[in-house]
């Protein structure tokens, strides 16, 4: 079966009619070089990846070296705990601004005045007297 006219490459829209792209693999990037390089603690790696017999024992040198300070970043930006064997200074607290949690406590002088059956104030607000409604006094 003959393709049909309306899908000839000719009368395709201009997307179709592109070139492909070329497959060629280039070579990858180099990552990039560690800051200090031929350092004392770089040297020590460099022999190590000669000893290791690595083929490459610059290009070794230079990722484990960049791990190091990669891992002495993450290492200086995590919380250290400081030890001091002076005591604490007095830290200043403002409470003003601070947002309230929970329910207000009730101050005793807006309490209910009753005792519960086991010995305990009442714990509701007095709103008919010294009293709250469920221990108002009956006239």
């Amino acid at each position: 079966m003959a393709p049909r006219p309306e899908y000839c490459r000719a009368n395709a829209p201009s997307w179709f009619r592109t070139a492909p792209a070329s497959y060629t693999h280039s070579a990858p990037a180099r990552a990039i070089e560690p800051a200090v390089r031929g350092g004392p603690v770089w040297e020590r790696m460099l022999e190590a990846a000669k000893v290791s017999g690595h083929p490459e024992p610059e290009r070794m040198a230079d990722s484990m070296f960049r791990s190091r300070e990669r891992a002495l970043a993450i290492k200086a930006g995590r919380h250290h705990i400081e030890r001091t064997t002076a005591p604490p200074k007095q830290q200043e607290t403002v409470t003003a601004n601070a947002p309230k949690k929970g329910r207000a406590v009730l101050g005793d002088s807006c309490r209910c005045k009753a005792l519960t059956l086991e010995g305990r104030r009442c714990g509701f607000k007095a709103t008919c007297g010294a009293f709250c409604s469920k221990h108002k006094v009956a006239q």
